[in-house]
């Protein structure tokens, strides 16, 4: 009977193909095999496919739920104990001595990191703590990375602006599409800081949460595809910038802007004309229209009610007919299919 060998046994070169070949489950089980298992994970362990990463922090448990296809996740829990911290993986348990969960959580996270090389197409940070203790260091092991994370589509739920900024600015501004974004309720979320940042402007897509206003300049939010945010403040000399502009993109798709204050209401006509139709049941609800330049298809719209609803709206109608198109073509396949 040939002799047993150990993992830690297993020839360099061997352990390093077993390394490439693993996900990052293996990897988190087999780190805490022993101390050099984990060094060798460490120091060799090239790339963790990650296509989406969600991270949730509560003052006295830290999760996180990874996905290495897209679909199927994977959930990572970390709680404080009496004997320090244990760590649950899909129900399977693991106790740490001497740690508590954040610290645990935190070093492995810092694994994940260092090690994501591949484009990952969702990254969620969800803080519902008081304290930045995990801004700080999670901004320490982004910029500790040799080249900045890339990401597709980034949510965050934060307190302020320095909160996001010390996560978004760390982010390869190139791969970054989509900005998410939620702080605590109670507060206003200033985006001045966040105006400077490339992510900012290469972003095509901005969806912050309405439940509370925003402060900024609404010129630094022309180059969005589509957005969707509440402003303290909007005047009709926004709109109209607002207005022009997209009427010179030929990406963009739609806007909705609610706002506490409206200055100078009474100036809209000034720069839209009249409205195009006022509803007689509510005569806040108001459209206006503007053809594109050099367009004969292309119309800007313009509605009114309590908010403000601009959008290039034949993208809209074309987007259901193609919809409808291809519920049609799949409902004749079937047919096809069922005669054959």
């Amino acid at each position: 009977m040939p002799a047993r060998i150990s993992l830690s046994e297993i020839p360099e070169v061997a352990m390093k193909e077993i390394m490439n070949k693993v996900d990052f489950r293996s990897i988190h089980s087999l780190r805490r095999v022993c101390r050099s298992i984990r060094y060798f994970i460490d120091q060799h362990k090239s790339t963790i496919e990650i296509a989406k990463l969600c991270i949730t922090i509560h003052p006295e448990h830290v999760c996180f739920l990874y996905s290495s296809d897209g679909r199927s996740m994977e959930t990572v829990d970390y709680w404080d104990t009496n004997f320090g911290c244990l760590v649950t993986i899909n129900r399977k348990r693991k106790k740490i001595r001497n740690k508590n969960c954040f610290q645990a959580f935190m070093n492995d996270l810092e694994l994940i990191i260092r090690h994501m090389s591949c484009i990952t197409e969702e990254l969620r940070v969800n803080v519902h703590s008081s304290s930045d203790d995990f801004f700080g260091l999670f901004k320490k092991i982004l910029k500790s990375k040799k080249s900045q994370l890339r990401v597709n589509r980034f949510s965050i739920f934060a307190k302020d602006q320095d909160q996001i900024v010390s996560i978004l600015s760390s982010l390869y501004p190139v791969f970054l599409k989509t900005i998410r974004i939620c702080y605590h309720v109670g507060t206003q979320l200033e985006t001045e800081k966040l105006e400077t940042l490339d992510q900012w402007k290469g972003a095509e897509e901005l969806d912050i949460n309405d439940t509370h206003a925003i402060t900024g300049d609404i010129n630094n939010f022309t180059h969005f595809v589509c957005f969707k945010l509440c402003i303290q403040i909007v005047s009709a000399s926004n709109l109209n910038v607002l207005k022009e502009a997209f009427l010179k993109s030929a990406s963009f798709e739609y806007c909705f802007i609610t706002y506490k204050d409206f200055n100078n209401a009474h100036e809209i006509p000034t720069f839209f004309g009249q409205p195009h139709h006022v509803d007689p049941n509510n005569t806040t609800v108001q459209r206006w229209s503007f053809k594109y330049p050099n367009s004969c298809k292309d119309n800007l719209l313009i509605v009114s009610w309590e908010a403000f609803f601009l959008e290039k709206n034949w993208r809209q109608v074309q987007r259901k007919i193609e919809k409808r198109s291809g519920q049609i073509k799949k409902k004749k396949e079937k047919e096809k299919k069922k005669k054959k």
